[in-house]
Parts: structure tokens; sequence; C-alpha cells
């Protein structure tokens, strides 16, 4: 019931969109359609796999945060030597990269004890 729902809330916010369209606001429509086509190709990709939710909320926000981290190190990476590069040249880009490996080294250090303190604690923990 929840999901036909959804789906008709979908289909009448793009109805309205559909209407609301004029010249200046077409990139705002094209966005919002863009994001309704996901929101619908989400909704139907959940009700023909709905033995593959998962459960297990910890795992899920675990893995959430490792997702974010992972983005935002390669936004970092990626999107800033870039811009760095784009800007300022090459060489600069590569002292950059230089300084964000340098920055990140302490990071791994620290993250790295955590996970041995994780690691310890799940053995001690009596099952």
């Amino acid at each position: 019931i929840k999901s036909s729902k959804r789906r008709a809330q979908l289909r009448t916010a793009k109805f309205t969109l559909q209407q609301a369209r004029s010249g200046r606001e077409t990139v705002l429509y094209n966005l919002n359609i863009a994001v309704l086509y996901c929101a619908i190709n989400l909704e139907k990709y959940n009700m023909s796999h709905p033995g593959e939710t998962m459960r297990d909320l910890r795992k899920y926000a675990k893995q959430t945060g490792v997702r974010l981290a992972l983005g935002a190190f390669i936004l970092l990476f990626v999107v800033g030597v870039g811009l760095i590069w784009l800007i300022y040249g090459g060489q600069a880009a590569g002292m950059g990269l230089t300084c964000l490996l340098a920055a990140l080294f302490p990071i791994i250090i620290i993250l790295s004890v955590f996970v041995a303190i994780d690691w310890i604690l799940s053995r001690a923990r009596p099952k």
C-alpha cells in the first residue's frame, strides 16, 4: 500500500512539474524530472528485490560511513588536485597531491589503531 501511494505521489508531482514548465524554469524542470525518474526506478528496484533489504542497521551504518568517507576522499583528491592543476599547473598539482598524501598518513595510522581496537574487542567479547 505504501509503495502504491508513493508512486501516485511521484506521478502527481511529475504532472505538476510538466504543467509548471516555462522557459526560465526548464533547467529546474529537467533536474526535478531526473530526480523523480531516479525515485521511481529505486521504488521499482526495491519492489523487485524485496529480499535484499538490509536488516542489520549497524552493518548498514558502517557501510554508509565507509562509502561517505571514500566519496569524500575521491572528491578531495580528484576535484581538489584537478582544480589545482587547472588553475596553477602541473607542478603545483604535484605538490598539492604530495601534501594531501602527507596529511592522509596520520589519518591512516589513527584508523588502523581503531580497527585494531575493534578487532581485539570483538575477539574478547563473549558470544
